[in-house]
């Protein structure tokens, strides 16, 4: 693709010493004397238009005076304009214009070569025997150019980059210096798209967080580079963003994505100076066709009115290189509010006005680094403190979790050692009287009160478990926020949240254990209802203490599944069967009686 690119340019190009070309964002337009073409010239313009119409808005081959349309652009490459040989021929013309018209179309199918040969004869006897002026123009669509240089970097990649396609780093400076300083930033610097500037000359290839290359080594980046200046690009954005307030639709631009490519490209001058200025001011704004940077560090404010482009022309190259030097300082902690707060408090008590910084560097560095000092200072007890508490807190936390662990399983157990003293209970009603007439009812009573308040309250203990978990983990990232405030490397976070989440996951563990026994137990009881309930009609006679006991269950049963519907453990199909069972084998024995 870039080598197609590249011939169809060259070919374009290759009229500059007899035409004028001119290079916009979107466009190259150009325009000659087409008798004062050389003929390979002309033939590569038109063999360029007619093999790649979708690269071009207009081309145009016209009479001068009177302005005739002799040849154009379709969607299928060079085309006559029959209208306008059908004027020619209201001239006294010497010129056989018909002969080229039929010659042209014969051949612009199958040979382009050919076709053109004729053209070049019209344009030539025109000229010199009928004193005729033959004007070519036409426009070099760049952004559909650029569109299809995208679509040759990996399908991941294509709609976080943008490409800008130029002849030369000065067509690029001479644009940018044409335009306001908000046009270029919001034609450049998108922000969530990685700008990729490709040059048609030789250039040196700059792979960062921006990249230049050549047209001719594009198809050499290799994807995972350019994704890693796509990442750091939008990191670098985000922070831009982050840290200053723009207004009026101003866009922020990453310092670190014009300062590695201002030696190649030093149109980019004024983007320096806007993006650096940007960053190290509390507001942007524009104003009078200027940039406004107000630098606020109370009680301290104070605005400046700049015009990039002239500060960049009036700047000397060291003035340049230590207004980089400042932002590289500024760069090390630009990503912590605090810091940025201490810079511009430099800025304020050392520069009495912004364009000066660039002289002062050393200066505000050391305001800099002594606010610095002095914030770690202020701050130590209040680092202690929180030292203190995240080890008090991960003391508390395994007491917490453990607590809470034992304590839910010694209510399982409880619930366990209830139903074996159930059945103890009930072997003892019938050894002792040789009888088991109450064993039922008193079976029901049992299950009735495991279910009906016993299985609540543990429902309970588990729901409590995963509460105190939340509140862990909310406690947790509170207290490693707070030591994070002041350093990253008092503790090993890595470790610690190990630790943490061993704890968070124990308690998980406990929480499904619990769970799972409590699903299961609320499953049994419920089997063990509808047995007891069958056994008191089955058993006994319909009119009975045993039998009305096991219908004010069955009725029972109406409360448990409303008060209990909402709980984990409770299984709506049990209920259901437990009632259907039961009233229904009553149903059987009143029928059977």
């Amino acid at each position: 693709m870039s080598t197609e690119v590249a011939e169809v340019l060259r070919q374009v190009r290759s009229l500059e010493a007899d035409a004028e070309v001119k290079t916009s964002l979107g466009d190259t337009w150009f325009t000659a004397t087409a008798s004062d073409l050389d003929r390979n010239d002309l033939f590569g313009v038109i063999e360029a238009v007619h093999n790649h119409p979708s690269w071009f808005r207009d081309f145009e081959l016209r009479c001068d005076s009177p302005t005739i349309r002799l040849f154009g652009k379709s969607g299928t490459g060079v085309v006559t304009h029959s209208e306008g040989f059908e004027e020619l021929d209201e001239l006294d013309l010497i010129t056989d214009h018909d002969r080229a018209e039929e010659g042209f179309n014969r051949y612009r199918d199958s040979n382009i070569e050919e076709a053109a040969e004729f053209v070049h004869t019209l344009v030539d006897d025109l000229h010199t025997d009928d004193g005729h002026r033959i004007v070519l123009t036409g426009i070099i669509d760049k952004s559909a150019i650029e569109t299809e240089l995208v679509s040759t970097f990996p399908n991941v990649l294509q709609n976080e980059i943008d490409v800008f396609l130029w002849p030369d780093p000065s067509a690029l400076g001479q644009w940018v210096e044409e335009q306001s300083i908000s046009e270029v930033v919001g034609a450049f610097f998108a922000f969530e798209k990685l700008p990729v500037f490709v040059f048609e000359s030789d250039i040196s290839t700059v792979l960062d967080v921006s990249i230049v290359t050549a047209l001719e080594d594009i198809d050499e980046l290799e994807g995972k580079d350019v994704a890693d200046s796509r990442d750091q690009y939008q990191e670098a954005m985000q922070r831009a963003r982050k840290g200053t307030v723009w207004h009026d639709n101003l866009s922020p631009v990453p310092p670190a994505a014009v300062i590695p490519i201002r030696d190649v490209i030093p149109g980019v001058r004024p983007v320096v100076v806007y993006s650096i200025f940007g960053v190290f001011s509390s507001t942007v704004e524009s104003t009078n066709g200027s940039i406004k940077f107000t630098v606020t560090s109370e009680p301290t404010t104070y605005a400046k009115e700049v015009n990039p482009h002239e500060v960049s022309r009036e700047y000397e190259s060291t003035e340049i290189t230590g207004l980089v030097a400042a932002y590289e300082i500024y760069a090390e902690h630009d990503d912590k509010a605090a810091f940025r707060d201490f810079w511009r408090l430099a800025i304020t008590n050392t520069c009495d006005d912004l364009l000066d910084l660039p002289n002062q560097v050393e200066e505000v560095r050391d305001y800099y680094e002594d606010l610095q000092v002095d914030a770690i200072e202020e701050n130590f007890d209040d680092l202690s403190d929180a030292v203190q508490q995240i080890h008090s807190f991960m003391t508390g936390l395994t007491s917490r979790v453990s607590d809470a662990a034992t304590q839910l399983s010694r209510q399982i157990q409880t619930l366990l050692f209830t139903l074996i003293g159930t059945i103890v209970a009930n072997l003892f009603l019938v050894l002792r009287w040789n009888n088991v007439t109450y064993v039922p009812p008193f079976s029901l009573f049992i299950v009735a009160i495991l279910i009906g308040f016993y299985l609540p309250l543990i429902q309970d203990r588990i729901k409590d478990l995963s509460e105190l978990r939340r509140e862990v983990e909310k406690d947790y990232e509170m207290y490693e926020a707070e030591i994070r405030r002041f350093s990253e490397q008092i503790f090993d976070f890595e470790e610690l949240e190990e630790r943490k989440d061993s704890y968070i996951g124990m308690s998980k563990k406990k929480e499904r254990w619990a769970q799972i026994r409590l699903d299961l137990i609320f499953r049994l009881l419920m089997v063990t209802w509808a047995g007891l309930a069958i056994w008191s009609f089955v058993g006994y006679a319909v009119v009975s203490m045993q039998a009305a006991v096991g219908v004010a269950s069955l009725i029972g049963l109406i409360g448990i599944h409303r008060y209990h519907s909402g709980k984990e453990y409770y299984d709506r199909r049990y209920t259901v069967g437990c009632v259907v069972a039961g009233f229904g084998v009553l149903a059987l024995r009143l029928l059977i009686v």
